[in-house]
């Protein structure tokens, strides 16, 4: 009987063994399933696994798809699914997942069921919480706020404490995934700002200072209204690595620029009143006036104050005395805890609430009020202070020449008060003698009544005839027409710009004239001040639409910067964020920490 024979298996079989044997298959297939850890390398003539040629633990020189490349012929399958349910293949994919500790939070997230997402969500917010609450109390966020957390999870916070409980590395307090999660919030925060503002027209404040470590930096503010006030809000930090008007104008525009906020509808700038920032000529304001031209210039009137504080007692050397004395015993009590005690005993004897001396700050103009205030209030406590650290000094002081000095530093005081309760104030040196005239003439603008009673031809004339009438305002109606109602051409250093009228200036004065009624109408209903108008506005959207232009001008006038007090509190705030062991914190997060703050 004759056997049957497959030639095409013989043929195959022969082939195999003589390894020219090549069977066609789809090796994209195998490297879309298996795209993990499976590739194919060239220098090495065939497949390898990536993933155990970096953490295997035991590599030989026969080593299969490690040192030694692995043809795919027949059954692909099973040689690569062999491979992947190895021990080895499995340890050197769990020493991968160890060695990713710092992956992004939010792909972590992505990578978990979908039960553990809700939890590590849940987990997460309270971290949050935690950390907006250090900023909101001014703490340091980064230091000690794993202790916080781990405090708030053991008072039965049980999703907290089940996060905790975790077996895993990433847990987020540490102090990279800290400062990710305050960037999360205050980018969140700033976009907020930024939406409001680029709708809106502002004004611009900035002053300089320098921090902890001596890096010279500008505060930027803007002030703009929002749905129910006007506020002023914190933009960011500027680091300045020049003085000069010219690089400072140019940081204020990137910034401006960098925010996405249109410098055109800057309408008013906050600045001291140092010749770099305000000079006429070349100073930052001028140029910003360039850059935008209807807006206005406003000298800080807290730096102006502080000017006539300074020539004042340069007039007067007594009161450079008594500023003298306040810092003499603020410092006397502030560097002695000791002779501090020995203070508050003696106030909690005289049955009086124990305070501390107040600094009189020279950039601080505020604190030489608060300085004299506290000095009065607690004078007779300060001298029995005195007397007692006097008993307790060793050594012997001099006071033959103290009661001649007292006496003639109270003849001076005597003196300067004097003259301002002397009832011929007009004949006197000083600048008091100009309130009698500025009182009449406030009295005469703003009464009404009496501006009517001295027209003897128009005796039956009332005030709501007088106001149309009459050519009260007109001035000023006039003023704003051309200010706002004309085109702006401002020429600087060979350059010029051109800027379209903001407002019809026939309609402005049509709307001026016609809102002199309503004036009147709303000060019968106790509406007297720019805020308590801007709020009737605001209230009544009938208002707005029959008065834009009017509304516009009265929002003009809620955000004219008044001062730089705002702005030097920021400064106050960085001091709090960098200190003198904590001053080697970058300017990006020394910047969102800021920003956070300032938006709590």
């Amino acid at each position: 009987m004759t056997a049957f024979i497959d030639t095409r298996s013989s043929r195959r079989t022969l082939l195999m063994r003589k390894g020219v044997y090549q069977r066609k298959f789809s090796s994209f297939k195998y490297e879309s399933i298996y795209q993990v850890w499976l590739y194919h390398s060239v220098s090495k003539g065939g497949y390898c696994c990536k993933i155990c040629e970096m953490f295997a633990r035991q590599r030989s020189s026969k080593t299969a798809f490690v040192t030694r490349s692995v043809k795919l012929e027949t059954h692909p399958t099973r040689q690569l699914n062999a491979h992947q349910e190895s021990l080895k293949h499995k340890e050197a994919m769990k020493r991968l997942s160890d060695y990713k500790p710092n992956v992004n939070i939010y792909r972590q997230l992505l990578t978990q069921e979908q039960g553990d997402i809700s939890k590590n969500k849940a987990a997460v917010k309270k971290i949050f919480q935690c950390i907006h609450f250090r900023i909101q109390k001014k703490m340091a966020f980064t230091e000690n706020t794993e202790d916080l957390v781990r405090l708030v999870a053991s008072l039965g916070v049980k999703d907290l404490q089940e996060h905790l409980d975790k077996e895993v590395k990433s847990k987020y307090l540490s102090t990279s995934s800290i400062n990710e999660m305050l960037i999360c919030m205050s980018d969140l925060f700033e976009q907020d700002l930024l939406s409001s503002i680029r709708e809106k027209e502002f004004s611009l404040l900035a002053d300089e200072s320098s921090d902890q470590a001596h890096r010279s930096q500008m505060s930027v503010m803007a002030r703009f209204g929002t749905e129910n006030s006007v506020a002023t809000n914190f933009l960011g930090f500027i680091k300045l690595n020049k003085g000069d008007a010219t690089y400072i104008t140019s940081a204020l525009e990137g910034f401006l620029v960098a925010k996405g906020i249109d410098i055109h509808k800057k309408r008013f700038t906050g600045f001291d009143g140092c010749n770099t920032m305000s000079g006429a000529q070349t100073g930052v304001q001028r140029r910003m006036s360039h850059l935008s031209s209807f807006s206005t210039y406003v000298n800080c009137r807290n730096h102006r104050l502080a000017l006539c504080l300074t020539h004042l007692i340069k007039r007067f050397p007594v009161l450079q005395d008594v500023d003298s004395a306040h810092l003499s015993l603020w410092k006397l009590f502030d560097y002695s805890p000791r002779k501090f005690k020995v203070f508050r005993h003696i106030q909690t004897v005289y049955g009086v609430k124990p305070f501390a001396i107040t600094k009189a700050c020279t950039t601080r103009w505020l604190s030489h009020l608060q300085a004299a205030a506290r000095f009065v209030s607690r004078y007779v406590c300060i001298l029995d202070t005195l007397d007692s650290l006097y008993a307790l000094l060793e050594e012997y002081i001099n006071f033959t020449t103290l009661p001649e000095h007292v006496k003639n530093t109270t003849q001076e005081l005597e003196i300067i008060i004097e003259k301002y309760r002397a009832s011929n104030l007009e004949t006197s040196d000083t600048e008091f003698r100009k309130c009698a005239a500025l009182f009449d003439e406030i009295k005469d603008r703003t009464t009404l009544e009496r501006r009517v009673r001295y027209n003897d031809n128009q005796q039956h004339v009332t005030p709501e005839i007088y106001l149309k009438e009459t050519e009260y305002g007109e001035g000023f109606v006039e003023k704003l027409a051309e200010f706002y109602g004309q085109p702006k051409e401002d020429h600087f250093q060979g350059h010029v710009t051109v800027r379209p009228a903001l407002m019809d200036p026939n309609l402005l004065r049509t709307e001026l004239r016609s809102f002199k009624t309503q004036l009147f109408l709303l000060r019968r209903h106790g509406k007297t001040t720019v805020g308590t108008i801007y709020q009737e506005f605001l209230q009544d959207p009938v208002f707005q639409d029959c008065f834009p232009l009017v509304y516009r001008l009265i929002y003009f006038a809620m955000i004219l910067p008044s001062s730089l007090a705002v702005v030097e509190r920021s400064f106050s705030l960085m001091g709090n964020i960098l200190t003198k062991k904590r001053n080697r914190r970058t300017e990006k997060h020394s910047c969102y920490h800021a920003c956070h703050s300032y938006s709590i």
